[in-house]
């Protein structure tokens, strides 16, 4: 019975049949070149032939070798992918998620002490993107955004998360003098630089479009808006999942209860490539729990 050639010989071997080099071969496998030399001659000493044909500095496969590597190579191969998968099964890989930063903060980083109890080993980055554009070239894992973007759609899965829904809101002492939507009139309107046609979405749902407040103050950032809100600077626009906290605790209050505007949903958006990458799952049905969760 013809016993087995060393591991060594064989890698030494498809390594340099397959680079056509000693020196790329070792380099790849981290030895010295004379230490691949070395291998690949103790292989051809055990078969009895030539698996090179070598030159002035070159080496190719002969007949032989060529016949050896067809036979050896897809089951090295097939072994290196299985370690590999083995290997990257076994990390720890960090999933990355990204999404607007007023989702993040109020709707996703509340929740997230639940998932790190229950997924203690399992690492997560947060990243904001703030435009459909953002959301195409990231190399984010999952992303949680509005569905507008063809590429976005075209490209990965996608799950509908949550529902949108704008109200308008206001410190309680604001609110209480809103009676109707005419007394809005007389009162400043807070906008968000990242979302400029909220109100302008909500007035026209509401039955009023074109209307127009006596005053109104601009932010940069929606989660200032709504904090300006909070301290009685005016009536911020929200999506209404977005200030439960407040709207609990009643540092804000909606003037206007029954008048809320669907304006849009929220879809978590994976690559199609890692729909088996088990943590990459783990996050995703997870994400996807709490949201029906929060609808029921």
């Amino acid at each position: 019975m013809t016993r087995l050639p060393p591991a060594s010989a064989l890698l030494a071997f498809e390594a340099v049949a397959r680079l056509q080099s000693i020196k790329l071969a070792a380099e790849e496998l981290h030895l010295t070149s004379s230490a691949v030399s070395r291998q690949v001659q103790g292989l051809e000493a055990r078969l009895g032939v030539e698996l090179f044909v070598r030159a002035h500095r070159k080496i190719a496969l002969s007949s032989a070798g060529t016949a050896y590597l067809a036979e050896v190579g897809p089951p090295l191969q097939a072994l290196r992918l299985a370690s590999r998968r083995m290997h990257e099964a076994t990390q720890t890989q960090p999933v990355s998620i990204v999404t607007y930063p007023a989702f993040g903060a109020r709707w996703l980083l509340p929740r997230w002490t639940r998932f790190i109890a229950e997924h203690p080993d399992i690492d997560v980055s947060l990243g904001r993107c703030l435009t459909t554009d953002d959301f195409v070239r990231t190399k984010a894992n999952l992303a949680i955004c509005a569905p507008k973007h063809e590429m976005l759609v075209a490209h990965n899965t996608h799950w509908k998360l949550v529902e949108i829904y704008l109200t308008p809101v206001a410190h309680p002492s604001i609110a209480a003098r809103l009676k109707t939507l005419d007394d809005l009139a007389s009162e400043t309107l807070l906008h968000s630089s990242l979302r400029p046609i909220d109100w302008e979405l909500w007035l026209a749902a509401a039955g009023r479009p074109g209307f127009e407040a006596k005053r109104n103050l601009n932010f940069d950032d929606t989660l200032v808006a709504l904090k300006a809100a909070a301290a009685g600077a005016g009536v911020g626009i929200a999506f209404r999942e977005l200030v439960e906290e407040e709207l609990a605790s009643g540092q804000l209050v909606e003037p206007f209860p029954d008048m809320r505007a669907e304006c849009d949903s929220l879809s978590l958006f994976q690559c199609a490539t890692e729909l088996e990458a088990p943590n990459i799952g783990i996050v995703r049905d997870w994400l996807l729990s709490e949201a029906s969760t929060a609808d029921a």
